[in-house]
């Protein structure tokens, strides 16, 4: 990490290299003194810890446009320095958080800290969120204006809250949003059919639906019988 604060590398590559909360600090040096680097891929490794905050503490000076952070057994008490981290880093685009288990009171920190970044995309799938979730998605989905693509599959969303994060699309600039595997219900579908009909940008496109395995909920077109552009794109 020493070398890599003199280093031009624009990327680097540190899957599954047993890297624990101990390597942090030298993560953290490493990262806030190089000026170029670009994208950083720490997935597959096992960060969660106190020395966790000093990776994203130097993520604020950076230049990091992409960070991965797959499967580095992240949890709910990660979330306020994940959002210290997010909310002062004005280059990052790209944030991979799945495979983790960020579900808990401090998710909405997380959340909270999306609204004033510039994140375009948004990885949580398998992330063990369930319906208590829901509210806290909601400011990070309505008041984020970057935020295009998020992939929230895998966990469980089914029950009531899900309506609120339903009526937060169709405020936001979302025009992919990944529900596969989520244990939703037919009781659901009044609250996706509101959400999508009631997005600004879907109403003369059409929303596009796809699916995962299963049938298809709905047919809401928009009212475009040729569809020229996808409004938004919705995986089940």
């Amino acid at each position: 990490m020493a070398a890599l604060t003199t280093s031009r590398i624009e990327e680097l590559q540190l899957y599954d290299t047993h890297l624990t909360d101990s390597s942090c600090p030298h993560l953290g040096s490493g990262i806030r003194n190089n000026p170029t680097l670009r994208t950083l891929n720490l997935s597959g490794n096992n960060l969660e810890g106190p020395h966790f905050w000093d990776v994203m503490a130097a993520l604020t000076t950076s230049r990091i446009e992409e960070l991965q952070l797959y499967d580095t057994h992240l949890t709910d008490s990660s979330c306020p320095h994940l959002a210290s981290g997010i909310r002062n880093n004005p280059t990052l685009r790209t944030l991979n958080l799945s495979g983790n288990n960020l579900e808990g009171p401090h998710f909405r920190d997380l959340m909270a800290a999306l609204t004033t970044s510039r994140i375009e995309g948004l990885q949580l799938s398998s992330n063990h969120l369930t319906d208590s979730s829901c509210p806290h998605l909601v400011p990070g989905i309505r008041n984020n204006p970057t935020l295009r693509t998020l992939n929230l599959s895998g966990n469980n969303l089914g029950g009531p809250h899900f309506r609120d994060l339903m009526a937060a699309l169709t405020t936001s600039r979302i025009e992919e949003l990944q529900l596969s595997s989520n244990h939703l219900t037919d009781s659901s579908c009044p609250h996706l059919a509101s959400g999508i009909k009631n997005k600004p940008d879907t109403e003369d496109t059409g929303p596009v639906y796809e699916q995962s395995g299963g049938s298809s909920f709905l047919g809401y077109d928009g009212g475009s019988d040729n569809k020229p552009d996808r409004g938004i794109t919705i995986v089940l």
